[in-house]
């Protein structure tokens, strides 16, 4: 029970850690932050928890009764139903980032520079939709095999890449003005935008998600090829 509790509340531990860091990068960032993992916090669980949860009865019913295809079945049809829509929406976030604040935010106290960080946090965020989306799946893939404690080890490993990332990032963007002007560009950001350093903790954030991802359906793969049909 404890390695479940651990492995799910991964994701939150790593918002509550980068939430904690971007209180020390100056005033406003937290609410920069918060506001954009919550516009794109949506997304994953519309689509990622939503369809794992759905899918985890079905998962657990399979392997109680020895049906190991039909597992791998409903997991395979699950898992690319979460990658084509998280995709989808990523890359529509992506794009029309600036327009979903400002239509959301503009009439705040946000002024033009928060605005912008925001929409360029949401866009970082937004990139990592789909191995955010996958994570509740392959947990559930991992706790209906009784497997839970490789997927705990890797959320603990998420959690202390997240870190590392996050200090080292805001170190290096901090001090490189080519990095700076390289992430500027990329996001649209104007040169006259001072707290760079903040866009260090949600791209260090989705980051640590791809790690735990990939890892995730590393030490899954060899489970699913274990049965007589293979994903």
């Amino acid at each position: 029970m404890l390695p479940r509790c651990l492995a799910a509340a991964s994701q939150q531990i790593n918002l509550l850690v980068t939430t904690s860091l971007a209180s020390f990068l100056g005033s406003g960032a937290v609410a920069i932050f918060y506001f954009a993992n919550n516009l794109q916090g949506f997304t994953v669980s519309f689509i990622g928890v939503s369809l794992a949860t759905a899918a985890f009865q079905s998962l657990t019913k399979s392997l109680a009764g020895q049906d190991r295809p039909q597992f791998l079945r409903d997991f395979s049809s699950t898992f690319w139903k979460i990658f084509f829509l998280s995709l989808a929406f990523s890359l529509i976030l992506f794009a029309f980032r600036q327009p979903v604040v400002f239509l959301l935010l503009a009439s705040g106290r946000f002024n033009a520079e928060a605005l912008a960080l925001t929409a360029a946090a949401l866009g970082i965020f937004s990139l990592s939709i789909l191995a955010q989306a996958e994570i509740p799946l392959l947990w559930r893939a991992f706790f209906a095999l009784q497997a839970a404690l490789k997927p705990t080890i890797i959320s603990v490993l998420s959690v202390i890449i997240n870190i590392l990332l996050s200090f080292g990032l805001v170190g290096y963007l901090s001090n490189n003005a080519g990095a700076r002007e390289l992430l500027g560009s990329l996001l649209g950001l104007s040169h006259s935008i001072r707290e760079f350093s903040l866009l260090a903790l949600p791209l260090a954030f989705s980051l640590a998600s791809f790690f735990q991802f990939l890892l995730l359906a590393i030490f899954l793969r060899p489970y699913l090829k274990s049965a007589p049909d293979h994903v």
